[in-house]
């Protein structure tokens, strides 16, 4: 069979036609049928007004397809569930389910909204002809915090409150800027009469006289090696970190936090840089003073433990004092480790830090976890959420002492004289 090239091209050269095209051109030619018969009854003087309207409804309707962009226009996706029936249908999401995504109950979550709700940081967004409710970004930011590895996937959390994923960083950010206006009022260094109750307290536990908080390290791991100054982040346990320095009472509330430093940085350097160190008298009052381990230096401010030297053991004296150092001191660790245990982002940011803007929000995304900690103190974490992991204990035998410590050492030997009377 021969075919006409010149046919042949104009055939298959020629657009093809949309689906609005077919359908309207379809459409034209029914009701260019009906114009005839019209005409035709017209001239015959047969008129019927059924027809009549019929052929004036089909006029109108071709005039609004030809106007219109699309004839069948899709739905819009439609997501398998919303934030609205995550917080409320208890038989979608059982209150065991709900805690575990969350970190805290429904009620926590609701008292939680109602203290940033009224934010400005919620009033307007711009670009967004309709605001986002409040208590959606605050789910966006528990799950963004509590998730850890695969499971803490914007995607997954993007999924699960029916938002996109690329929204998720943007809801995580206006959350961040309402909680951490809170930060002074949640997290703040204790008054006279506060550090009076707390140096009762410790005093009738433990028996140490005078003291107002336990101090510890910590690290906040990170996934990638940031691409400024990556070494300086890399610690002796083989991984990169930003150091963190918490300071708690005896009921693992949080009063002072130290963060930013590079995880190779030492926990005594943090500290003695600090501004509770530089500025002493503004914080403690006459005798006051921290417990800590054999890692910080001891001063006016600071009871660590005996250190044990090269080569020889601890005196039993001394031993008996670190023993008892040891069983009030354990509060800083259940606190850090509480903290990760409820949120686990803490475990590992896995945001490549390129600037200082990537730092900052690492930064303030711990510093909400924080605040979350102190607002829950008063509601235990579940058992199976605790991880061996999460016990970052400090090595002992880091710093050497020098002549600036004498001091310190001085302070700390009228402790432990104290100690041992009362032994």
């Amino acid at each position: 069979m021969r075919t006409n090239s010149s046919t042949f091209a104009r055939t298959h050269s020629m657009p093809k036609l949309s689906k609005k095209a077919i359908y309207i051109k379809e459409y034209e030619a029914v009701v260019a049928s009906r114009v005839r018969k019209a005409f035709i009854r017209c001239c015959l003087d047969l008129e019927d007004s059924f027809e009549d309207e019929i052929d004036e409804c089909m006029l109108r309707e071709l005039a609004v397809l030809k106007e219109s962009r699309y004839i069948f226009r899709g739905s819009y996706r439609q997501w398998e569930t919303t934030w609205e029936r995550v917080l409320y249908d208890c038989n979608y999401l059982t209150d065991d389910e709900f805690l575990s995504h969350f970190r805290m109950d429904r009620s926590c979550v609701m008292q939680l909204n109602s203290l940033v709700e009224d934010d400005q940081e919620f009033s307007s967004v711009s670009g967004k002809l309709n605001k986002r409710s409040s208590m959606l970004h605050v789910m966006v930011l528990l799950k963004f915090l509590g998730g850890y590895g695969n499971e803490a996937a914007i995607q997954k959390i993007g999924l699960m409150l029916g938002i996109s994923k690329g929204a998720v960083n943007d809801y995580v950010r206006r959350a961040c800027n309402a909680v951490l206006r809170h930060r002074d009022q949640v997290i703040k260094w204790p008054n006279i009469d506060e550090r009076r109750d707390i140096s009762g307290r410790i005093r009738k536990a433990h028996g140490f006289v005078n003291c107002v908080g336990l101090i510890d390290g910590t690290l906040f791991p990170l996934a990638f090696a940031p691409m400024v100054n990556g070494e300086d982040y890399y610690t002796r346990k083989g991984d990169y970190a930003i150091k963190g320095l918490i300071i708690c009472d005896d009921a693992a509330r949080i009063t002072w936090v130290e963060m930013g430093w590079p995880g190779s940085v030492h926990d005594n350097r943090v500290w003695v840089n600090s501004e509770i160190y530089l500025d002493t008298d503004k914080y403690f009052d006459q005798k006051e003073y921290l417990l800590g381990d054999s890692a910080f230096s001891a001063s006016a401010v600071m009871i660590p433990a005996f250190k044990k030297g090269h080569n020889s053991n601890l005196s039993e004296e001394r031993r008996y004092f670190n023993n008892k150092l040891a069983k009030i001191r354990i509060k800083s660790e259940h606190c850090i480790g509480l903290l990760k245990a409820r949120f686990q982002r803490l475990r590992g940011f896995r945001r490549v830090i390129k600037d200082k803007r990537d730092l900052d929000a690492i930064l303030r995304q711990a510093m909400c976890a924080c605040i979350f900690h102190n607002l829950l103190i008063d509601h235990p974490v579940p058992p199976d959420w605790l991880d061996e992991t999460l016990q970052e204990l400090e090595s002992d035998d880091e710093l050497n002492q020098s002549v600036e410590q004498r001091c310190g050492d001085t302070r700390r030997n009228q402790v432990f004289a104290h100690m041992l009377e009362g032994r």
